[in-house]
């Protein structure tokens, strides 16, 4: 499984698909935890500004961070809605694909 992801990753890192390396990397962290997923993204060289928002950074998912900003743009993806103050696109600040259309 790790050769797949690793795989997968490098694949996309040299497309230039930084969305979908954050995605993958979101789901790592999910199943394997935050310091996994930094290991694994510093042992392939993935780029800070292509990985998932840190998870202390991240506001909680208590309905305290407010209604999705549908005039807003991700400052990282150009996708709409963002989070309300940290401008960025439910996938980039969470790193995970299911929090597409505000759905946090």
């Amino acid at each position: 499984m790790n050769e797949t992801i690793e795989s997968q990753i490098d694949e996309y890192i040299k497309s230039g698909k930084k969305d979908s390396v954050k995605c993958i990397l979101g789901q790592v962290r999910g199943e394997k935890g935050e310091a996994y997923m930094i290991s694994l993204a510093d042992k392939l060289k993935v780029p800070r500004r292509w990985r998932p928002c840190p998870k202390h950074l991240q506001p909680k998912r208590n309905g305290s961070i407010g209604d999705a900003d549908w005039g807003g743009k991700c400052s990282n993806c150009g996708q709409s809605p963002v989070v309300p103050g940290i401008g960025l696109c439910g996938p980039c600040c969470f790193g995970e694909a299911d929090t597409v259309d505000g759905d946090w």
